[in-house]
């Protein structure tokens, strides 16, 4: 539905309503207004059949003849015969009805005499009230009533509703005519006003909308000085400054696009570095390595008797220095290629994995390596997963300097992700050194103390947040260290039952 309907339709039944609801309440009012004079009129009217009971009763008085039927009688007369002449209005009247419910003095020869006492308008006067609707002829009447004591009397001044509320009721049709000729009127001035109001909506809902699907060089044109044609103003400002700024985004997206060509080409020559570099690593240098190591165990064979205490030594010596060399080597190449080679994802139970990493890493009899509770089942490489655990466990096993060492293995799901935790009770780990264990080449302890090649650690963190985790360690010297690591889960990704 479009926006002129809308406000149409929304609009129009508010205006319809209140203006009924105003012509409604004019009539209230007005009825309101004629009630309430004709309630004083009627009461002017009893004062003044009050008035003459009271003068033939006062004239009674006068002369001593309040206690002689015949006088009372004859004074009633008088007084109805007064009564009678009070006009109210055209069709009103005043009439009389005594205590017991029998009409007294009444215009109509035929009503003089009647018991009303079972009407229900004559209940309501016992009741107290004095100001009621009767019916008399098919019409309703309003009455006041006054009370004359004396002769237990009930003075009625009535008169129809019809002359009372005549004008208004003459008037009521021409009124709501009115109403709805105005409704009329308003309806149509309310569709042109609408109109010119959702006519320059219209123009810059189209304009926006070209805009939109890319037409910047669409411009809005809205006569005038109005707030539309402000909006407008905006709208083509907007719409130069935005094809400025296409204009410059696709000379920048245009020089993006050449540079991530150059750097691509870059990439791939790294990456080509990189593999050949891998290769002399793990070829040319590892060669005189090994070209060492077995002409150190020749010379330490073949000149066993020959060589002392120390020079044994040294050529123990020389072997660590080799199978240390080799084992940085292998660390920097396996650091090399984490991101650079491709995730083999499988379906991996860590309970499995890590027990032959517990059976196949020959702790020493005091060291108790164990999981602790299950460990679950996820979506992972084999490689990076075993070499998480390897280096974190072998870093608890060499490190530990309890006579009896144990090492624990655990998990905690935490919903999106696993939480892992490989805890020694070893010497701890100082907290200004809690960021230093992650670098690469540094070792807490001296080499000559403890074989390392500085990676393991580096390693880890690396693998862990390829994964999106993280990694940190919790320690206190002394009483050992607890190395944590998150990995959000993947699909049917579950713990062990």
């Amino acid at each position: 539905m479009k926006t002129y309907w809308k406000i149409l339709l929304t609009v129009l039944p508010l205006v319809l309503f209140f203006l009924f609801l105003s012509v409604g309440t004019t009539y209230y009012y007005s009825t309101k207004a004629l009630t309430s004079l004709a309630e004083t009129w009627l009461e002017t009217r009893l004062a003044q059949a009050s008035t003459i009971a009271e003068e033939q009763m006062e004239i009674l008085h006068r002369y001593g003849l309040d206690a002689v039927p015949a006088s009372i009688e004859k004074a009633k007369m008088d007084a109805g015969a007064a009564i009678a002449s009070i006009e109210v209005g055209e069709l009103g009247f005043v009439f009389v009805v005594n205590t017991q419910g029998v009409v007294a003095l009444h215009p109509d020869e035929d009503m003089k005499g009647r018991d009303v006492s079972g009407e229900a308008w004559f209940a309501e006067i016992m009741r107290g009230e004095r100001e009621l609707v009767h019916w008399g002829q098919d019409n309703a009447n309003m009455a006041m009533v006054a009370y004359f004591e004396p002769w237990e009397w009930f003075l009625l001044a009535t008169s129809p509703e019809k002359e009372i509320y005549g004008v208004a009721n003459k008037m009521k049709p021409y009124v709501f005519y009115l109403a709805i000729i105005g409704s009329i009127a308003m309806s149509i001035a309310l569709m042109f006003l609408t109109r010119e109001l959702t006519t320059p909506l219209m123009l810059l809902t189209a304009g926006a909308d070209r805009i939109g699907k890319g037409d910047l060089k669409t411009r809005i044109s809205i006569p005038g000085r109005d707030e539309f044609s402000h909006l407008a103003d905006v709208f083509n400002q907007m719409a130069a400054e935005l094809q400025t700024m296409l204009t410059t985004l696709q000379r920048s997206h245009q020089e993006l696009e050449l540079r991530v060509q150059e750097r691509t080409v870059q990439l791939k020559s790294i990456n080509k570095e990189l593999k050949e570099f891998a290769y002399v690593v793990s070829h040319d240098l590892k060669a005189p390595l090994r070209a060492i190591s077995q002409l150190t165990h020749w010379v330490s064979d073949d000149y066993a008797e020959v060589l002392d205490r120390e020079g044994r030594d040294m050529m123990e010596l020389i072997l660590k220095r080799v199978k240390r060399m080799d084992g940085l080597i292998d660390g920097v190449l396996s650091y090399s290629r984490i991101g650079r080679i491709k995730e083999q994802a499988k379906v991996l139970d860590l309970n499995k994995l890590v027990g032959e990493l517990i059976e196949n890493a020959m702790a020493p009899p005091h060291i108790h390596v164990r999981i602790d509770g299950e460990l679950p089942v996820v979506q992972r490489d084999p490689i990076r997963m075993e070499q998480v655990f390897q280096n974190l466990i072998d870093n608890a096993v060499t490190y530990m300097d309890k006579q009896e060492g144990i090492v624990k293995i655990g998990c905690v799901d935490e919903e999106t992700r696993w939480q892992f935790s490989v805890s020694d009770n070893g010497p701890g780990i100082e907290r200004q050194y809690d960021e230093k264990i992650f670098q690469i080449f540094q070792t807490l302890a001296p080499r000559d103390e403890h074989e390392s090649s500085g990676v393991g650690l580096t390693l880890v963190k690396k693998i862990i947040e390829q994964y999106d985790g993280s990694i940190w360690v919790e320690s206190e010297p002394g009483k050992g260290a607890t190395f944590y690591f998150t990995i959000p889960k993947r699909e049917n990704e579950h713990a062990t039952a």
